[in-house]
């Protein structure tokens, strides 16, 4: 069974080149819905008009279609900023 906690534990794989964290750890994820065996993952770049969009959404895409059951994959870019407020990680 496919669950949210699986596909964010999938999605920490997803690294950001420029900090050397993952997506979700950088609250970069901002949903995951699920549908029978298809996904949908929301999510917001740490910079508007970042040039690694294209490979941030690939990793995130090939990361989740690996898990066992997942056949469809979609993950969209949302155009709202990117705020660590609220997560764990220290970012001073």
């Amino acid at each position: 069974m496919i669950t949210e906690e699986l596909v964010r534990t999938a999605l920490r794989q997803v690294i950001d080149p420029e900090f050397g964290v993952d997506i979700v750890d950088m609250n970069m994820v901002r949903s995951v819905e699920i549908e029978e065996d298809t996904v949908h993952v929301a999510l917001v770049l740490t910079v508007p008009f970042c040039p690694l969009a294209g490979y941030m959404v690939e990793m995130a895409r090939q990361a989740v279609a690996s898990l066992p059951g997942v056949r469809q994959v979609t993950v969209e870019v949302l155009d709202e900023p990117w705020t660590p407020t609220g997560q764990d990680y220290d970012w001073n």
